[in-house]
């Protein structure tokens, strides 16, 4: 082994500026040397030493403060009684001016500077909002100009600042403008009037050209949804002055008309993902600003809405034209629109069949095109007219309510009921989307129900016939016997197609025998108890026979198609 001393290094402390505890040759940290990893600063450090953030979070504190102090001037000077109307307005148009001078100065320095230049972003933002609030307190508040006049003021203050917008690419900017508008426009205008939707409705619509080309869609967010709101509520708290529900419906239409247009172009170009944002955000205000009309005012104008959006629908679906997601939400939209048309009708007794012979048209549209639209529509209309429908059934089950109610409503929504169940049975033999055991469950289900709407035909016509006669309570025995005697019939109609080789003969078979069953069962629980004399033993005789008539029937049925099956081979031996 070699002599200690000749591996052994000397200690550092013995060395001129070393560490003690440290080896020689290995350099003190923090090195500076290449390849050591430098000292890495705690997460604290690196928040706040961030520049860009601190200036985007005290560019949005400074908006907010900014834009509160500028509607505190225009409108708590006035309660205050603090200087004059002149003053004050000249005063925020004054901070305005110097706002969007300073924003465009500090956007020159920050670009020849190569720096990103949030400061300008949120100077400016401020500045084209106040202009906007100004433009409004001198329209709505110290009504210096009319409306008309005040509305292309702040269309063009809109315009231009998303117009900067567009030209920094900063869709930050568009943000700022968009938001402190709309959020500080209720407080500046004069009450919840049609003068305030109709500025809110300027700014959607003049804010849009500022996205074409741009895949802004945070943008298209901020300029629905906040302005849409404020309508909505503007609209429903402003009704009780006679000149606002005529108003807003104008003013709610342009904005659907536009917001059609708009979302168009958006869904053919490079906003394709929020069309569907601005069409139901631009329509929806519609419907609430229609249903205060006076009818027919009310139900003819909401239909127009619903025939229209179906029609835009149906058009860029045959087309393909139009993303999926925007026809899904203009056939749900213009659905929700028949559905309130239907229902806002003055008269109440035919809502039922109103709702029911639509179900029907979409269920028939539904099939004829086999669009999966269509279909959730259809089924969505059908499932809430079938809803309605039920109460009939349980009106002529109990004998009271069946003598005393609307007969002839209920035989005509019966009719009118049938047909729509034979329009779902088309519907499921068109989709050959469902599996087998699906479609069989449809068609069971459309069995019941031709079954039920049968009875309670049957019934109706029933107890109409003895109100003729003077007998009411005999006519709804009578129906009562005859539906009973036409359960059976379908059961045996159903038991002998059960022996045709086809692909539903089991479930026919199995349907049948079901509804034999029932049969029954209604004879000796329903009508035995609710049937006297006469009809209570044409009921029990008819049923009785047909029992006899089905069992005879089917052995011979079944010993024929026994007989036309080809014989097994003789096995080999």
């Amino acid at each position: 082994m070699p002599p200690p001393t000749a591996s052994r290094p000397a200690p550092d402390a013995a060395r001129p500026g070393g560490i003690p505890g440290q080896l020689s040759g290995i350099p003190s940290q923090p090195s500076g040397l290449p390849g050591q990893p430098a000292a890495t600063p705690n997460a604290l450090a690196r928040w706040w030493a961030t520049e860009s953030l601190v200036t985007r979070i005290l560019g949005i504190v400074g908006a907010v403060v900014t834009l509160a102090g500028l509607v505190m001037l225009l409108v708590l000077a006035i309660q205050q009684n603090w200087f004059g109307p002149v003053p004050r307005v000249i005063a925020g148009v004054v901070l305005a001016v110097v706002l969007i001078v300073l924003a465009h100065l500090v956007h020159a320095r920050e670009r020849k500077a190569d720096r990103a230049a949030v400061g300008a972003v949120a100077l400016a933002g401020t500045g084209y909002a106040a202009a906007f609030l100004d433009v409004v307190a001198v329209t709505s508040i110290y009504e210096w100009v009319p409306a008309w006049v005040g509305l292309v003021l702040a269309a063009l203050v809109t315009g231009l600042g998303l117009f900067v917008a567009r030209s920094w690419n900063s869709q930050a900017l568009a943000i700022f403008v968009l938001l402190g508008a709309s959020g500080f426009a209720p407080i500046v205008a004069d009450g919840a009037t049609w003068v305030l939707s109709a500025f809110l409705v300027a700014l959607v619509v003049a804010s849009w050209p500022a996205q074409l080309g741009r895949n802004w869609p945070w943008v298209t967010a901020v300029r629905i949804v906040p302005p849409v709101f404020v309508i909505l509520i503007t609209s429903a708290l402003s009704q009780g002055r006679p000149e606002e529900p005529a108003a807003h419906a104008i003013l709610t239409t342009v904005l659907a008309v536009a917001g059609l247009a708009l979302a168009t172009v958006e869904a053919r170009g490079s906003g394709a993902a929020m069309s569907p944002v601005t069409f139901i955000g631009t329509a929806v205000p519609v419907l609430f600003a229609l249903l205060p009309l006076e009818v027919p005012w009310r139900t003819v104008t909401v239909a127009i809405a619903a025939v229209a959006w179906l029609g835009y629908a149906a058009l860029g679906e045959s087309q393909k034209w139009l993303p999926r997601p925007l026809t899904i939400s203009a056939a749900a939209l213009g659905t929700l629109a028949l559905l309130l048309a239907i229902v806002a009708r003055s008269a109440t007794a035919w809502i039922g069949t109103a709702l029911l012979v639509a179900a029907a048209l979409y269920v028939l549209v539904a099939a004829a095109t086999r669009s999966t639209t269509a279909l959730g529509c259809a089924l969505t209309v059908t499932g809430i007219a079938l809803m309605g429908y039920l109460r009939h059934p349980i009106t002529v089950l109990v004998e009271r309510t069946a003598v005393h109610s609307d007969l002839a409503v209920i035989v005509i929504d019966s009719f009118v009921t049938a047909g729509l169940v034979a329009a779902l049975a088309w519907l499921a033999h068109r989709f050959t989307g469902p599996s087998l055991t699906t479609r069989r469950l449809i068609g069971a289900l459309s069995w019941v129900s031709g079954l039920v709407v049968a009875t309670t035909a049957v019934v109706s016509v029933g107890v109409l016939i003895g109100r003729a006669l003077d007998d009411a309570v005999g006519g709804f025995r009578a129906g009562h016997a005859m539906a009973t005697i036409l359960w059976m019939v379908a059961a045996a109609g159903l038991l002998i197609l059960g022996l045709r080789r086809t692909r539903d003969a089991v479930l026919a078979l199995w349907l049948g025998l079901g509804l034999a069953a029932t049969a029954v069962i209604k004879l000796f629980i329903y009508d035995l108890a609710a049937l006297q004399g006469i009809w209570r033993v044409i009921a029990f005789i008819v049923v009785g026979l047909l029992l006899l008539g089905t069992g005879a029937g089917y052995a011979k049925a079944l010993e024929r198609a026994r007989a036309t099956q080809p014989s097994a081979p003789n096995p080999t031996p």
